[in-house]
Formats: structure tokens, sequence, C-alpha cells
């Protein structure tokens, strides 16, 4: 009989740290896909700092254009 109960005990045992496992194994998936989506939400961001550089370069560029074509107009209209 103690055997048998020890036996049982040990399923039983078993049973439960499998159980654990799996449940370990799961929490660990479900990380690596979270990881993958804020690795993807990071490029996201990244591309979106990029475009934002990219326009303030663009900006920049215009002004000094403006600027530049105001300084000729002043200069045609007092050339003094």
């Amino acid at each position: 009989m103690d055997r048998f109960i020890y036996q049982v005990n040990v399923n039983a045992m078993t049973a439960l740290l499998v159980n654990e496992l799996n449940t370990i194994q799961d929490r660990e998936n479900a990380l690596e896909v979270e990881c993958r989506n804020l690795q993807i939400e990071q490029m996201k961001i990244d591309r979106a700092k990029q475009a934002v550089k990219a326009d303030r370069d663009r900006l920049q560029v215009q002004r000094w254009e403006i600027l530049s074509r105001l300084q000729e107009f002043s200069n045609e209209i007092s050339p003094y």
C-alpha cells in the first residue's frame, strides 16, 4: 500500500511540475511575441524619426532659399 501511495504522489508531483514547465514555456513564448512586437514598434518609431528629420532638413533648405530670395529682392530694391 505504501508503494502505491508513493507512486501516486510521485505521479501527482510529476504532473504538477510538467504543468509548471508548460506554464513557464507559455510565458516565455508570450514574452518572445511581445519582444517582437516591441521591436516592430521601435522600427516604426525609428522610421518616423527619420521622416521628421528629413522634413526638418527640407524645411531648412526652403527657409534658406526664401531668405536668399528675400536678400536678392532687397538688394534689387535698394542697391545702396
